[in-house]
């Protein structure tokens, strides 16, 4: 879900060419997790190449936001994701004195 840094340096950065992407993994077959012992650690999470294959899929399709492996429904998480940009943009908006 966008954290707040993400939406202030989307709307600083609005006039620019800069796009910012944000990607929300879950957690990811590496050996990040091998503190809990390989064989344990390795299995946790979604396995690396599904993941890459996702983030690439979310960056081609020209989103700014790519959630991959949402709690609950990929809907439901999307629709909470825009209402909380739309917020977002219409304080920022208010804050700069447009309407």
């Amino acid at each position: 879900m966008p954290d707040s840094t993400v939406l202030c340096l989307r709307d600083q950065l609005r006039n620019s060419t800069v796009k910012v992407i944000e990607i929300s993994p879950p957690p990811v077959q590496t050996e990040l997790h091998d503190y809990m012992g390989a064989d344990k650690g390795r299995a946790l999470g979604m396995p690396i190449d599904k993941f890459t294959q996702a983030a690439y899929d979310g960056l081609v399709s020209g989103s700014d936001q790519i959630v991959i492996g949402a709690v609950g429904s990929a809907e439901t998480f999307n629709d909470v994701v825009e209402k909380r940009r739309t917020l977002f943009q219409n304080l920022a908006k208010m804050m700069r004195g447009e309407r």
